[in-house]
């Protein structure tokens, strides 16, 4: 009796544990909710700026930007695009400037919002916020 008991114990164990967890709906299974083009402004220390940003799936869990930042123009940025709509800026370089920063994509909207620095060590430091609009 006691081997059905703790057989039963266990086949409600593991019942409750396959249905107790919930996926969190981030769309990250969906990039093509992540893509398209977009108005974006950017705000920097520095001064201000206004153009077209792309977004396309890339590999894995990757997302490309073109035109990021207004000055990869022709080239792509990888950004890893996380959980809970959360997309990353690894430090990569163009030109002689250094970026980085995070960022995080609006579903009920469809706009980005980033916040990035950019250096050209020792002589230049700027902190931007970028948020854009689909067009």
């Amino acid at each position: 009796m006691t081997t059905s008991r703790l057989m039963a114990a266990s086949m409600m164990g593991l019942l409750l544990l396959s249905t107790g967890c919930k996926k969190e709906d981030d769309n990250s299974g969906n990039k093509k909710a992540y893509e398209g083009t977009f108005n974006a402004h950017e705000e920097c220390i520095s001064s201000n700026n206004d153009y077209e940003m792309t977004v396309t799936a890339g590999a894995g869990d990757t997302i490309m930007i073109g035109n990021f930042a207004n000055i990869t123009q022709g080239q792509e940025v990888t950004i890893g695009l996380l959980q809970n709509n959360i997309v990353t800026v690894p430090e990569q370089q163009f030109e002689t400037f250094n970026y980085r920063g995070s960022g995080t994509f609006n579903t009920s909207t469809n706009t980005y919002t980033f916040r990035f620095s950019v250096d050209d060590l020792p002589t230049y430091i700027d902190s931007c916020v970028v948020t854009t609009v689909r067009q």
